[in-house]
């Protein structure tokens, strides 16, 4: 009788296809309650053996394959257009980035597949991660040594291959027509509205408003804040956000908020215009690094944003809490000399044995750039192998 193929499945997944059900699986607890799979004659993985100290340990590692590939490729990335017009050091940063965020799903996977390799006695095992961009692995194959036995279906590889091509086709033709897109939306508005503030505030568009654990009423509860004062914002939709929320406090979220205070004549004159040459730059640079298309499309999406943002509101200050909200708004915000501000009021990380000291220990907040941080001590201790301030 055939002994089946053992398949390691990530946590990531959100659903098997029929052919890797068939097959035996390992993975950790989680994946076996999330998926509804029965553990019998399975491979369990104990959670303990990826707690937070593993999970900080191998970004870590990714960390020094981002570091270590770009010190040897700085060069090839040099851009005097987009160092010029948005930071000397902005493509360092967004590329370390990206390289971190991709390798470390992958390493963590081939950690988990190791553990029920060897502690199953098993000749071979599987990964399988609908999630993960397999063309990074090219750069842990570069500088890590991963053994013979832990693989990825042919099947996996190449269809993961082609979403890629496909996803790079999509990002592209988003990239050539986002300046039209928002033009046609910018169509309906005749009013160009302006206001300022003194601060504006980042929400998360993943959890609701007003149960937002730094919820506004706790925010803004000092007779020293005037509501008046402040605007919340975020670049997506948030989610359970009611019209109660935007008649009490300044609102603004995704582009959708944005087109209803720019007029299209200010749209065609102050973004469509002025950034005709950096979509042509960013388009170069897409070529040039379509393994990076997805980072390279949502900065361009990110800046277009806080053009948009800062041609309609006036601050001083920018605040984000705890969420890491990427490279890209540092720079845009120091553009519009703005202050920027990290507030981080709780330590819930583990402190993490690390290879490579003074390089990141986390995936969160690795390679961002604020003015100031607010925390405490021991949360600075950790930080500051994260964020530049």
């Amino acid at each position: 009788m055939k002994t089946l193929d053992t398949y390691f499945v990530s946590f990531e997944n959100i659903k098997l296809p029929k052919s890797i059900i068939k097959k035996k699986i390992a993975g950790l607890e989680v994946v076996f309650d999330k998926l509804k799979i029965d553990k019998e004659e399975h491979i369990v993985i104990e959670d303990i053996n990826f707690d937070a100290y593993r999970y900080r340990f191998i970004d870590n590692i990714a960390a020094f394959i981002a570091e270590k590939y770009y010190y040897e490729n700085k060069v090839k990335f040099k851009n005097e257009y987009l160092e010029k017009n948005i930071g000397s050091d902005y493509i360092e940063r967004l590329i370390k980035k990206e390289i971190l965020t991709k390798t470390t799903r992958i390493i963590r996977d081939l950690f988990l597949a190791n553990i029920a390799l060897k502690k199953n006695g098993l000749k071979e095992i599987f990964i399988y991660n609908e999630k993960i961009d397999l063309e990074f692995l090219y750069f842990i194959k570069k500088y890590l040594n991963i053994k013979k036995n832990i693989k990825f279906s042919n099947f996996h590889y190449y269809a993961n291959k082609t979403k890629k091509i496909l996803f790079k086709i999509y990002n592209f033709v988003k990239i050539l027509f986002f300046l039209e897109k928002l033009l046609i939306k910018s169509l309906n508005n005749f009013k160009n509205i302006q206001k300022k503030y003194i601060a504006s505030i980042r929400i998360d568009e993943g959890l609701s408003f007003s149960s937002y654990p730094y919820s506004p009423d706790i925010l803004l509860n000092s007779k020293s804040i005037n509501n008046e004062d402040v605007i919340f914002y975020c670049e997506k939709k948030v989610e359970n956000l009611t019209e109660e929320n935007r008649k009490k406090y300044h609102i603004s979220t995704s582009f959708d908020d944005l087109f209803k205070k720019i007029s299209f004549k200010s749209y065609l004159k102050n973004i469509y215009l002025k950034n005709f040459i950096l979509r042509i730059q960013i388009i170069k640079f897409f070529f040039r690094f379509n393994i990076f298309c997805s980072t390279i499309y949502n900065s361009f999406e990110t800046i277009i944003f806080w053009n948009i943002f800062y041609n309609i509101y006036k601050v001083k200050h920018n605040i984000v809490l705890t969420v890491d909200c990427g490279v890209t708004p540092y720079y845009m915000h120091k553009k519009n000399n703005v202050e920027t501000s990290f507030v981080y009021p709780n330590f819930t990380e583990k402190f993490s044995g690390s290879l490579f000291r003074k390089l990141p220990t986390s995936n969160d907040w690795s390679y961002l750039k604020f003015d100031n941080i607010y925390c405490d001590k021991t949360s600075k201790v950790y930080l500051d192998t994260l964020i530049n301030y």
